[in-house]
C-alpha cells in the first residue's frame, strides 16, 4: 500500500501494466491529476511482486509473455484480492465474458477519455470497498460473542422491514413487478449484507428466509393487479423445506411470484439443487438468476437453473452508453436469451443515457433509480 508522513491522508495507490510507454505516461498523468498515487510496470512478470502494494491494478490485455487475463488468474490464485481493470483495444464477446468469469472488475476500451477511465477507477474501488466491508462484517461476528450476535440479529429480525423497486416495461409504459429488498435498521448491520453474514455464522439463514417471504407476502397483498413479486432467495434457502410446504406465506401467491437466486453463489453448493428447483416450478413459482454477469459460475447458470428470467447485473449495465465492450457483452446476452425464450431485466439503471442504450439493444425490462428508488409498498413509475 502507498505511504503517508504522519497527519496526511493515504492517497490510493493504483498500479498501471502496460509496454507502451506513451500509454503509461497518459495514464499516470490522469490519475496523478486526479490525485492518485500511481506506480507503472512494463511487464506482467515484474508487476506481480508490487500487487500488494497497491489498491488497485490497471492492466493491458496484450503483455509481452503473459496476457492481463493471466496476470489476473496469476494474482487470484496466490490470495492477493485487488480490483482489476483490463484495457484492451480489440474486444470480443468471448474474451469479455472470460475475463469477466476470471475476476476482472471492470474493462477499459483503448483509446477512452480521461472520464471514462476516472469513472471506471472509482466504479472498481466502490465495489472493492463494499467487499471488503462484508468480509470486515465477517471478522467482526467472528470475534463477537454468540450470545452478543444472536441478540443483535434477534433485534434486526424484528425490526425488518421490506422496500419494493419495480421493475419497468418500456414499450408498453407499465409495472412489470416489484422486488423485494430487505431492510435492517439495527446499528450492528449496516447493509442486507451484513444480515446474511450473520445468520450464516449462527445457521440461521432459514430463519432471515422465512422472516422475508413472510413480510414480502403480508405486503403483496396490497399490490396492483396484475403485477409480479420478485423475492431473493440465498441459495441455502433452497434446503429449507417450509419453503415447499403448504404454511409457506408466498404459496399462495405463487404464480405471481419469482424467485431470484443470485449467481454470485455457487448453486452447485445446494444439494440436488436442479431437483428442488423444479419441485418449486411444480407448485407455479417462477425462477429469475439474478446478477448474470458478476459471479463465479457465468453463463453456466442459464443451463444449470433453466430460468424464465434473467437480471443483468448492474455491473454490466454502469455506463453501457459509452462502453463499447458492455454493449456487445449485453446485446449478445439479450440475443441469447431471445434464442432460448428467456425474459430478461436489466438492473441498476440510473441514467437516461444507460436506459436509451439498453432500449437499443432490444432490453424491454429495466430497474434503476432511474425510474423508481425502493421505498415502502408500492413506488410509482417516473415515466
Amino acid at each position: 500500500m502507498s505511504s503517508c508522513m504522519p497527519g496526511q491522508e493515504r492517497r490510493t495507490s493504483v498500479l498501471v501494466v502496460d509496454d507502451d510507454p506513451i500509454v503509461l505516461r497518459v495514464v499516470q498523468a490522469m490519475l496523478e491529476k486526479a490525485g492518485f498515487a500511481v506506480s507503472t510496470e512494463t511487464s506482467a512478470e515484474s508487476a506481480i511482486g508490487r500487487i500488494a502494494e497497491v489498491d488497485l491494478v490497471i492492466s493491458d490485455d496484450h503483455l509481452p509473455g503473459m496476457r492481463g487475463c493471466v496476470l489476473l488468474e496469476t494474482v487470484r490464485s496466490s490470495g492477493e484480492l485487488r480490483p482489476f481493470i483490463l484495457m484492451t483495444s480489440t474486444p470480443t464477446v468471448a474474451r469479455v465474458v472470460d475475463a469477466y468469469e476470471m475476476g476482472v472488475t471492470s474493462f477499459l476500451t483503448k483509446p477512452f477519455e480521461p472520464g471514462d477511465l476516472l469513472r471506471t477507477v472509482r466504479l472498481a474501488l466502490d465495489k472493492a470497498r463494499a467487499g471488503d466491508a462484508t468480509m470486515a462484517f465477517r471478522q467482526q461476528g467472528a470475534e463477537m460473542s454468540q450470545r452478543r450476535l444472536h441478540e443483535s440479529l434477534d433485534r434486526a429480525l424484528a425490526g425488518l422491514k421490506m422496500a419494493f423497486q419495480p421493475i419497468a416495461c418500456l414499450s408498453t409504459r407499465t409495472i412489470f413487478g416489484y422486488e423485494a429488498l430487505m431492510r435492517c435498521s439495527e446499528p450492528g448491520f449496516p447493509h442486507p449484507g451484513a444480515v446474511l453474514a450473520a445468520a450464516e455464522t449462527l445457521g440461521r439463514l432459514h430463519e432471515v428466509g422465512r422472516r422475508v417471504r413472510a413480510l414480502s407476502a403480508a405486503s403483496f397483498r396490497a399490490a396492483p393487479a396484475g403485477t409480479l413479486l420478485f423475492v431473493n432467495l440465498h441459495p441455502m434457502d433452497l434446503t429449507d423445506e417450509a419453503l415447499f410446504g403448504q404454511d409457506e406465506p408466498l404459496a399462495e401467491f405463487a404464480s405471481h411470484v419469482v424467485l431470484e437466486i443470485t449467481e454470485r453463489m455457487d448453486f452447485h453448493l445446494v444439494p440436488e439443487g436442479p431437483a428442488r428447483l423444479e419441485r418449486l416450478r411444480a407448485l407455479g413459482y417462477r425462477l429469475a438468476v439474478d446478477d448474470l454477469g458478476a459471479g463465479y459460475s457465468g453463463l453456466t447458470s442459464l443451463v444449470d437453473m433453466s430460468p424464465e428470467i434473467v437480471k443483468l447485473d448492474m455491473a454490466l449495465v454502469r455506463g453501457i452508453d459509452h462502453d463499447p465492450c458492455k454493449r456487445r457483452v449485453v446485446g449478445s446476452l439479450i440475443r441469447l436469451c431471445a434464442e432460448l425464450d428467456r425474459v430478461v431485466t436489466a438492473e441498476g439503471v440510473e441514467t437516461r443515457e444507460e436506459l436509451e442504450a439498453l432500449r437499443e439493444l432490444g432490453c424491454d425490462l429495466v430497474q434503476g433509480y432511474l425510474l423508481a428508488r425502493p421505498g415502502p409498498a408500492f413506488p410509482e413509475v417516473l415515466w
